[in-house]
């Protein structure tokens, strides 16, 4: 596959990965800055789009698996001092009807 840029990119540099994140919190905190944060410190090469879908809950699209494993790899993460769950999600299920309860420490 090619891109506009006349780079040739391969089927799995170009799949997006979805990422299921749930900020653990009772308090009211700044969407905006939740994700310019995760985004600055996050890096992903291949960029990340962000949709809110629920109380505390995002889908993230990283648009690179190594982008993906890095974040998950390298968690738990925290926001404004509040845990940060995440969970790949391959879309069989509702995000909403999806146990998100624990992290790996």
């Amino acid at each position: 596959m090619t891109t506009n840029a006349g780079m040739v990119t391969t089927a799995e540099e170009s799949m997006l990965v979805v990422v299921l994140l749930l900020v653990l919190t009772e308090r009211p905190f700044n969407v905006d800055a939740m994700k310019s944060t995760l985004k600055m410190v996050w890096r992903p090469a291949r960029g990340l789009v962000v949709t809110e879908i629920g109380l505390n809950l995002f889908i993230f699209q990283f648009h690179h698996p190594l982008d993906t494993h890095q974040v998950i790899d390298n968690g738990p993460w925290n926001f404004d001092k509040s845990l940060v769950l995440l969970k790949e999600y391959d879309g069989e299920l509702q995000p909403l009807a999806i146990r998100m309860d624990e992290a790996l420490f």
